[in-house]
């Protein structure tokens, strides 16, 4: 048994795995109600097999079940289609004859939240209550994310059922609804399914209709047609021929299905070599990203170098500018220090004394140069006394007194002539020297020798 029929099951896989999973029922209970007092029925996927033998309670539990539940209708027609009016949910309270009781049906539907989440669960609730002197039994509506029997209870302490009042104090105002069927009805669509009121309707007169007896033992596909047109509402002839017209589309979607299908096998085998060469250029690419990334960073390492150089070098031209602006202001010191040395009479003194010097210097050459020309005189005057000498002796040969007179006044001229030259050079000497020197003392003992 499924808790649910959605029109949009038949859709394709892909689209239905972008929905969220669908509810599906887990857990169902009834309390206090015909044969069952505290039973509880665990769905298998959604899915629920009764076994057992006739009158065992299989059609009472899907009575008061399913679609009850959803439906929440107390007509006996909606409840037991078997059986007709006789069967009502009064009688199914007190069935044993008691004066009033209360009771309950429960279904709990559950859906994966998601992969590391819980699962997300919603509790529907039906009490009912019944006195034998009422008419019918009256309905109480609960919806509530709670877990029965593991959040909450339908029993007190006593194993009594409790009362409705009871268990909206339990469950919160938000999950009570009174006896508002309809209210109820919006709430378990809105909840669940989302499909609307109208829609909503035509699934719970299907259910109903689809619980009729025997209604699969001769199949009969006119039976089968008035049964599915009772639970459905018909159909728009709009989405009929819509429907005609897709079929006749079939044709043409089938080979666009089909070319769509080569292009994409073309264009998956394209973007495998395609990937292969975008991996191999992207390599590529690296390795000369990684190759510039490398001279990047020389350069950047021969920039800091430079950098650094350059820091120094501008240090050090600071310090040479510095340097030289003391050095210039030495030199300025230096040079207000010589202008007043200068200035001095001291100075000016030194400064005749050097001109003096320089003219004594040039003296003392000349005087050289004279001493030199007195001692070619001196070896001139040796030269004329030898010869003087000679011709004595020739004379002394000769024996002439006479001849010997002649040779001494012509030595004596001879030799006057030689010293007055020399004489004559000395005067110029004093002359220049200006006798304050020792060359002029010794000029002067030259000139008394050569006089005698």
């Amino acid at each position: 048994m499924t808790a649910t029929h959605d029109p949009e099951a038949a859709a394709p896989p892909r689209a239905a795995q972008s929905k969220p999973a669908r509810f599906k029922p887990t857990r169902a209970g009834i309390i206090n109600l015909w044969d069952y007092f505290d039973e509880e029925f665990a769905f298998g996927d959604g899915r629920l097999a009764l076994r057992g033998h006739n009158g065992s309670g299989k059609t009472k539990a899907l009575e008061v079940l399913f679609p009850f539940v959803l439906d929440g209708g107390l007509d006996a027609r909606r409840l037991d289609p078997f059986s007709g009016e006789n069967r009502t949910m009064k009688a199914n309270l007190l069935y044993r004859g008691q004066d009033a009781e209360h009771g309950y049906v429960w279904m709990e539907f559950g859906r994966p939240a998601g992969p590391d989440e819980p699962q997300e669960t919603v509790t529907l609730v039906i009490g009912l209550t019944a006195h034998k002197n009422w008419e019918r039994a009256r309905p109480s509506f609960f919806i509530t994310t709670q877990r029965m029997g593991i959040d909450f209870g339908l029993l007190s302490a006593d194993s009594r059922p409790l009362t409705a009042k009871q268990l909206a104090a339990i469950l919160g105002r938000d999950a009570s609804f009174g006896d508002r069927r309809g209210a109820y009805q919006d709430a378990v669509d809105t909840r669940l399914f989302g499909l609307g009121r109208e829609r909503y309707t035509q699934l719970l007169d299907l259910l109903i209709a689809l619980r009729r007896p025997l209604l699969a033992k001769d199949l009969d596909p006119v039976k089968v047609s008035g049964t599915l047109s009772a639970g459905l509402s018909p159909v728009d002839e709009d989405l009929v021929e819509q429907a005609a017209r897709d079929f006749e589309n079939l044709a043409a979607v089938q080979k666009q299905y089909d070319d769509l299908a080569a292009a994409d096998a073309a264009v998956r085998a394209f973007l495998t070599q395609y990937t292969a060469y975008l991996r191999a250029h992207t390599r590529h690419q690296v390795d000369q990203v990684t190759a510039r990334a490398s001279a990047a960073a020389s350069h950047v390492a021969a920039i800091i170098t430079a950098v650094r150089a350059a820091a120094a070098a501008g240090r050090q031209e600071q310090q040479a500018r510095e340097a030289g602006e003391s050095a210039r202001i030495s030199v300025d010191t230096f040079q207000a220090r010589l202008s007043a040395l200068k200035d001095r009479d001291a100075y000016k003194d030194h400064e005749k004394l050097a001109l003096r010097r320089s003219q004594l210097e040039q003296d003392k050459t000349r005087l050289a140069q004279d001493q030199q020309r007195l001692a070619s005189a001196r070896a001139n005057v040796d030269s004329l006394q030898r010869e003087a000498d000679a011709v004595a002796s020739r004379r002394d040969e000769l024996g002439g007194a006479r001849v010997g007179r002649a040779d001494h006044d012509r030595r004596r001229v001879v030799r006057r002539e030689g010293v007055d030259r020399v004489l004559e050079r000395l005067s110029l000497v004093d002359a220049r020297a200006g006798g304050a020197d020792a060359d002029h003392v010794g000029a002067e003992a030259l000139r008394r020798e050569l006089k005698r």
